[in-house]
């Protein structure tokens, strides 16, 4: 309210914004009710008084309603909510899609990535370090660490056999990373099988690197730690999205400087809803397109638009603002199986 005030001041009225504060839940009381009835008095009337309670008349119910059922989208046939909004706007995003090359848009949509993606990072030495952790269900395990970017780690568990000289490997990205492994463990032991390491990732904020809670809420849920992080992205002009995105490129980095590894050998496999984010890498780095592969992949970025209701937990995560104006992940899934 003080920075604000100074722009009341440069037109000469700066004692009149006030600020009345009481104690209370999210409401609002009769005090404020009274501060509010002087100001106007005073603004509206040019009288300054003092609104007792017994002149403050209290309403409830139907009386105070602006509409006859009290509800706008109710008594206006013509008015529209957030959702008709955007589903509307999709259509006409979709449509002047619907008018250029298929190859001018995924191009497009393929240079918009790399720049919301990379152009706003700081590039930094992987350094990474190992640690052997010994045996989880039979199969050798290393955890590792390096720096996606300046400050923040990248980390994933390598699986493996005692025996292996491994020059293939399979990279694996879903939902909770390095804590969720036993729904994944037939994955992981189908890659050993055919003599692949696996490299399990953790991208920023999941897995060994979720960040400690700045409230009581969960992690993921409205208002929690990580969507209070993602909306401060917004105001950046990043998100949770883009970082999660590098950091699979920087974990290719990482991968191709593996001892034994054979940098062209290198796959991918996504699951679930963090598949988005190899997807996105993939139309980056399109060398690794045919090498991704992808289970329980969404529809579109845009199904999802027109969904009503939705998993709402931690969705803004998965949010890259600006994608729908060039591009959609069937265009992007149609340049990668056709190898262009």
């Amino acid at each position: 309210m003080e920075r604000c005030k100074r722009f009341w001041q440069m037109y000469g009225r700066g004692e009149d914004l006030l600020l009345f504060e009481d104690e209370a839940e999210h409401m609002y009381t009769l005090p404020l009710a009274q501060a509010a009835a002087a100001f106007f008095s005073r603004h509206l009337l040019s009288e300054d008084r003092h609104i007792g309670l017994d002149g403050l008349v209290v309403e409830e119910g139907s009386e105070v309603w602006c509409t006859a059922s009290g509800q706008v989208r109710g008594d206006f046939a013509t008015n529209r909510g957030v959702y008709d909004e955007n589903s509307s706007r999709l259509s006409l995003l979709e449509e002047e899609r619907s008018r250029l090359p298929e190859r001018t848009v995924q191009s497009r949509t393929a240079s918009w990535l790399r720049e919301q993606v990379c152009n706003r990072r700081f590039v930094c030495e992987l350094n990474p370090r190992h640690k052997k952790l010994g045996k989880w269900d039979g199969l050798d395990i290393q955890s590792s660490i390096w720096w996606s970017q300046p400050g923040l780690f990248s980390h994933g568990f390598l699986f493996s056999t005692t025996d292996s000289t491994c020059s293939e490997l399979s990279i694996g990205i879903w939902e909770g990373g390095t804590t969720q492994l036993q729904p994944c463990l037939d994955w992981i032991r189908g890659q050993i099988s055919r003599g692949a390491a696996v490299l399990v990732l953790d991208l920023t904020g999941t897995g060994a690197l979720s960040p400690n809670a700045i409230n009581p809420k969960g992690l993921h849920d409205t208002f929690g730690t990580l969507h209070k992080l993602n909306m401060d992205l917004f105001w950046l002009g990043d998100s949770i999205a883009a970082i999660r995105v590098y950091d699979v490129l920087r974990a290719l980095v990482f991968a191709r400087k593996l001892e034994n590894v054979d940098p062209d050998r290198i796959s991918i496999y996504a699951k679930g809803r963090y598949s988005i984010y190899a997807e996105l890498a993939c139309a980056i780095e399109s060398q690794y397109a045919s090498r991704l592969t992808v289970e329980e992949e969404w529809e579109s970025v845009g199904s999802w638009v027109r969904s009503m209701f939705y998993e709402s937990k931690g969705i803004s995560e998965f949010v890259l603002p600006g994608l729908l104006r060039l591009g959609d992940l069937p265009n992007l899934r149609r340049a990668r199986h056709s190898g262009n």
